[in-house]
């Protein structure tokens, strides 16, 4: 998890290097990563909440 947060982020820092130097482009990569994020974190809360509730 923490490869997937920090790898983003240097290629962002890195992306003049490999010659990417518009600012769409760079947008757009921000954006998919962010969206990235938005969907990992939706697939942390679908855990079975059913079987904490048998337990009364």
């Amino acid at each position: 998890m923490i490869a997937g947060c920090i790898l983003p982020l240097i290629l962002i820092f890195l992306a003049p290097l490999f010659g990417i130097t518009n600012n769409l482009v760079l947008l757009l990569f921000i954006v998919v990563v962010f969206a990235g994020h938005l969907m990992m974190m939706s697939s942390h809360n679908s855990h079975d909440h059913d079987s904490h509730n048998s337990h009364k």
